[in-house]
């Protein structure tokens, strides 16, 4: 089918997609293409297509953020760091 070739006539395995699901939010767009060794328009109209989002967040630190089940997005180091803070707080505290 025409819809599962790009214009270099790849197809679409099962593996790129499941990479680029995977990979979609969390993984730079041009990485992602690098990768799957595709352009990076092939990526962006695949993700639309499969109706996902390729949007990558990133902290006021610079680190990467993931959406929670919630849709709140969270960084996972500075939540980490906040998370040992916190504990070592209740501890001090006892």
């Amino acid at each position: 089918m025409w819809d599962e070739l790009n214009r270099n006539g790849l197809k679409w395995s099962l593996d790129d997609v499941d990479y680029l699901m995977i990979c979609a939010g969390t993984v730079e767009v041009e990485t992602i293409a690098r990768h799957l060794k595709r352009t990076v328009s092939a990526i962006v109209n695949k993700a639309s297509e499969l109706e996902i989002s390729l949007i990558v967040r990133k902290c006021k630190y610079e680190h990467l953020m993931t959406q929670r089940p919630n849709g709140r997005w969270r960084c996972n180091v500075c939540h980490s760091i906040g998370e040992r803070i916190r504990r070592n707080d209740v501890r001090n505290k006892t």
